[in-house]
């Protein structure tokens, strides 16, 4: 029961509902008389006295009331009793005290934040004309008052008549409001019909009575301002000037009558950071902006034991905006599981012909849900002026996002499908939201939504976000191709109207299917998928290999198929009969994009050499050559076939085959039935197929100018000659796995980095895998080499630049063991678009070899960088370092205090060489720098993993020469 301590009343209340819902069995003695309110002239009626029984706390009280028909609260205690009991109230402390038999009991009382309503009906009869304004009273169960009216949620919504939130001065119990009629019609309205409610002023009154009207009606005529049909835009005007309130975004508001977010944290201690460095211009930034959040009441100070860190993000217009580290709460925070909107799907149900639509933004939508108020103290958050709590949502909390949909999708459950855009604004605005005028579209025929162009027409990707791929480059791989593919596939989506048609095609190699739809003649391209069969699935019958093909596109296009008409293109006919589906028979010869897809599915690895010219291993013994390899390993050695003879002779075969007259019109892909019974033939059978044909290859070598000349060097020098003719063939000898790892231009580096290295140049059979016993058995890789695990999580990626030498990453390697040319320390940098390294040798790490060594090693060689990274170390940052940068023109920006991450690639690096150095170096490792350079080298003519070029390949265009290419016999000059 809500009861009010008045020290105005003479005498205790109670409201006859409050007295039947607590003392039912309670006798009333009926009494017939009236009281005088505080104004000296309005009556109030009593309808009896009861005696009741009140639990204050642990002590009993009991007092005579007046029983009245309604009053604001449940019961109103008087003067009366607070004399009997001789109560003390403590407003500072907010407590109440009283006393009974020498006992005092002491109690928390709480100041009433929460709107305390009155209905207001109409007077009398009205009748108001077409397109006119008229002044009505309005009765009010309050004396005298100046209240806040709010008109009827549920008469704006049957009736077109508008009315505005408005402030009122009731005098006798009689107030007046503006009724205004936008229709050509007259309008009737009867007498005693609620028209809203007015609330007497409390805490949160002041707030309601700051809204701008006439700031609200300016952003509601920009909104129509694009609707040309004058009739339409007057329909449209009179539903928004229902809700002035939600258009006017001068001042934030929390929302009512919504449940508050709480932070549900596991046991473990409160998580608190000290405060970041800032600079003095960023700490008076920070200042203003907390001093406007506790201005509008969005935070306020704090004792909590949390304290995430405050930074600030510069905006697109140069201001900034304050974001706060929850990195350490949001660890320890159990994750909300409301789900959250899908945006496809979102923009599926769009495309669906409509003609007009309506966009609604939320002004700093957050920030108008409330915390629970046991929770806010987790939100604290440190600035060097002060730590502060939130009042309201804030960004960067774990479960902001799913948080505030629930509470959107709760309040707009009611309103099916958001048909009519009134009772969005009516639910808005009856729960204190607050939208953004100028995001907000209005009426539109085409509005931009989640990057996408929505029109009566269907949906298009919006141009500025589809430049991107209209700039990629044309893909060169079957890989880059399928990635192309799959990423344009995003902004397609099915249409209703018509079926879908899902064409499936199998082969040993790998599954394939393609969704289509027949539209206006024309052939729409939904989605492609391409798989690799498992060894198991290979040995599958061909109507089990169709019916899994099948099986897994409807696994990766399930969202495109669920309640859709679908038709299915197999070329097996068995199929047809065995499900209720409609599968229809298509030959083999005319499934060609099904079956490409099924046959070149993605490769796990780029084979080096074309099928007709692999290795023929008659026996299990590698082939041997003349002289000895020092690690014991036997000598490997490969009939010579470059890449580009390779293309040249498959050139020739197609233009011969173009030639002949069986294969001149042949445009498809040999029948299915044919291929499948090829792919039956025993294993040993198929690797000898694709094998090479040493005639032939001895044919090919001799129509070849350069091997001759070099078979004309082996003759005349066989001793020193890195070649050898044997049998009519011309063979070289190889020794790549020690070249390649083990050699100081080497590096020592891992698996990928050898295997990439020598791919592009040899191969041999189970290649990789001999790599990599080498390499597990090489002795300083298992003594220096650290097992790292990447830890759980997204990564945070830092853009990349736009071209070479824009960003760099910079920082100090060592101390290390002085050496005789007395260096100790190493400078590293790197290029983030490139990932080209350089690294120099120095004896400190002060300020001066700092700006000399990036001055003479770097600067003079490769130019001004754009920006240069690096740590808050002393050697970086000092005057020195900062009157370089001003005065050759580069910005020097610094990582973030304790947290390295933020310049990782440089950090990966040091990681990296470090280890390598020490495979090199010799037992006293007083001669590290003497292989920085080599390693250097070999780090930067490997393959990045990232990339997937070396970083010399992307600075200078070309393939590195490396030691082991040998050297040029002749030059061709154009």
């Amino acid at each position: 029961m809500k009861t009010m301590i008045d020290t105005g009343a003479n005498r205790t209340f109670i409201s006859i509902k409050a007295l039947h819902l607590s003392y039912k069995k309670q006798s009333i003695n009926k009494v017939s008389s009236r009281v005088i309110l505080a104004d000296g002239y309005t009556s109030l009626s009593i309808l009896g006295t009861v005696h009741l029984s009140i639990n204050m706390g642990d002590m009993l009280t009991t007092i005579k009331a007046f029983i009245v028909k309604e009053l604001c609260v449940d019961c109103i205690l008087g003067m009366d009793f607070i004399n009997k009991y001789k109560m003390i109230i403590n407003t500072e402390e907010r407590t109440v005290s009283i006393r009974d038999n020498h006992k005092r009991t002491t109690l928390q009382f709480d100041v009433n934040k929460h709107c305390i309503n009155y209905p207001a009906r109409l007077i009398k009869h009205i009748r108001i004309p077409p397109k006119r304004t008229v002044s009505v009273p309005v009765s009010v169960a309050l004396s005298s008052a100046q209240v806040l009216f709010r008109p009827c949620f549920k008469l704006q919504q049957r009736s077109p008549i508008l009315m505005l939130n408005s402030s009122l001065n009731i005098h006798r119990h009689t107030s007046f409001i503006s009724l205004h009629n936008p229709t050509n019609e007259v309008r009737l309205l009867p007498k005693g019909i609620l028209l809203g409610t007015t609330t007497i002023p409390t805490l949160s009154f002041k707030k309601d009575l700051d809204i701008d009207y006439s700031l609200a009606q300016k952003n509601i005529c920009n909104l129509i301002q694009p609707i040309t049909n004058s009739e339409q835009k007057d329909k449209v005007k009179s539903v928004l000037d229902k809700h002035l309130k939600l258009f006017d975004a001068t001042k934030p508001t929390i929302v009512i009558n919504v449940k508050p977010h709480a932070i549900k944290t596991l046991d473990y201690p409160p998580p608190s950071s000290k405060p970041y460095y800032s600079t003095p211009t960023k700490q008076d930034a920070m200042y203003t902006i907390t001093q406007e959040l506790l201005q509008f009441e969005l935070i306020r100070s704090s004792y909590s034991p949390y304290a995430a860190p405050a930074l600030l993000v510069a905006k697109h217009d140069g201001t900034w905006r304050m974001v706060v580290d929850y990195k350490k709460l949001n660890n320890i925070t159990i994750k909300d599981n409301h789900p959250l909107p899908n945006m496809e799907q979102t923009i599926q149900v769009l495309g669906n012909g409509y003609q007009f639509f309506w966009k609604f933004d939320m002004k700093s939508s957050f920030w108008q849900i409330p915390i629970e108020e046991e929770d806010r103290h987790k939100t604290a958050f440190i600035t060097p002026e002060g730590l502060y709590e939130w009042n309201v949502l804030v960004q960067g909390l774990k479960n902001s996002p799913p948080s505030f949909q629930r509470v959107m999708a709760d309040i707009l459950s009611p309103c099916q499908h958001l048909k009519h855009i009134h009772q969005v604004l009516s639910i808005l605005s009856q729960h204190n939201f607050q939208l953004n005028p100028f995001k907000c579209s209005i009426f539109r025929q085409q509005i931009d939504y989640l990057s996408h162009t929505i029109s009566e027409q269907g949906v298009k990707p919006n141009n500025e976000k589809i430049q991107a791929i209209i700039k990629l480059r044309e893909p060169s791989t079957l890989a880059e191709a399928n990635k192309f593919l799959g990423a344009i596939s995003w902004y397609h989506y099915p249409d209703e109207a018509h079926p879908v048609i899902l064409t499936t095609d199998a082969s040993k190699v790998g599954v394939g299917g393609t969704l289509q739809q027949h539209i206006n003649g024309e052939i729409k391209n939904l989605y492609y998928h391409s798989q690799m069969t498992s060894s198991s699935q290979r040995r599958y019958d061909p109507i089990e290999l169709e019916a899994l093909a099948i099986w897994m596109c409807f696994q990766h296009m399930r969202p495109y198929l669920l309640g859709r008409s679908i038709i299915i293109y197999a070329d097996q006919c068995p199929l047809c009969n065995m499900m209720t589906l409609s599968i229809i028979h298509i030959k083999g010869r005319h499934n060609c994009l099904a079956d490409y897809l099924s046959r070149h599915p993605i490769p796990r690895e780029e084979a080096i050499f074309d099928e007709d010219y692999g290795i023929v291993q008659h026996n299990k013994r590698e082939p041997t050559v003349r002289g000895c390899v020092p690690d014991a390993i036997p000598p490997l050695t490969g009939a010579i076939v470059t890449r580009s003879k390779t293309k040249q002779l498959q050139l020739e075969r197609n233009q011969n085959s173009t030639t002949t007259p069986t294969y001149r019109n042949k445009t498809t892909l040999p029948p299915i039935d044919e291929e499948i019974d090829q792919m039956k033939e025993d294993s040993s059978q198929i690797i000898a197929n694709n094998s090479l044909d040493i005639e032939q290859l001895k044919i090919e070598q001799g129509k070849d100018s350069t091997i001759h000349q070099n078979v004309a060097e082996v003759m005349k020098d066989p001793v020193n000659s890195s070649y050898e003719f044997n049998n009519g063939l011309l063979y070289k000898l190889i020794i790549m796995r020690q070249v390649y790892h083990g050699d100081p231009l080497s590096g020592h580096f891992g698996v990928q980095r050898t295997y990439l290295k020598i791919k592009h140049k040899y191969w041999w059979p189970n290649m990789k895998q001999s790599i990599i016993q080498y390499i597990q058995s090489c002795l300083p890789c298992q003594q220096y080499n650290i097992s790292r695990t990447k830890k759980p999580g997204r990564l945070q990626p830092i853009p990349p630049p736009e071209g070479p030498f824009q960003l760099i990453g910079m920082d100090y390697c060592g101390p290390f063991k002085l050496t005789p040319r007395s260096n100790q320390y190493v400078l590293c940098l790197t290029d983030y678009f490139t990932r080209w390294v350089v690294a120099i040798a120095v004896p400190d790490c002060s300020a001066k070899t700092t700006a000399e060594a990036l001055f003479n090693a770097f600067i003079c060689k490769y130019g001004v960088p754009t920006v240069i990274r690096s740590d808050q170390g002393t050697h970086f940052h000092n005057q020195l370092m900062y009157a370089m940068s001003k005065l050759i023109g580069y910005d020097h920006t610094h990582s973030t205090t304790y947290h390295p991450q933020s310049n990782r690639m440089i950090e990966k690096l040091n990681a990296t060489f470090v280890p390598q150095i020490a495979k090199l170096q010799d037992k006293e490792n007083n001669n590290w720098d003497e292989f920085l350079s080599p390693v250097v080298f070999a780090y930067n003519t490997g393959t990045h993993s990232t990339t997937q070029y070396s970083p010399f390949q992307l600075l200078y265009g070309r393939e590195p020469r490396l030691p082991t290419d040998g050297k040029l016999s002749s030059f061709t000059f154009r």
